[in-house]
């Protein structure tokens, strides 16, 4: 998806709980719930998928991004977000 290989650790929140991941062009953004799919999670044992509405942008690459802001509230406790990506 970021045109990279590995495990990634990045990006991180900005100041408004927002984090954006880079969409390398990999992965087309009509491929979101298959092929990739934004989790969140209170204790990183349980996960859920972020419904592609809850999405702030979802755009396909290279230079796109895919943008997903913690809903406010879930800020003050603990609150993960990671990207899932499943190679074809």
């Amino acid at each position: 998806f970021m045109d990279d290989t590995g495990r990634i650790t990045n990006p991180s929140l900005n100041a408004g709980n927002t984090v954006t991941w880079t969409n390398g062009g990999k992965i087309p953004s009509s491929a979101y719930g298959t092929q990739f799919v934004v989790q969140t999670s209170t204790d990183l044992v349980n996960w859920t998928p972020v419904a592609a509405g809850d999405l702030s942008t979802n755009t396909d690459g290279p230079g796109g991004s895919l943008t997903y802001t913690l809903p406010s509230g879930a800020v003050g406790g603990k609150s993960f977000v990671r990207l899932v990506v499943m190679p074809d």
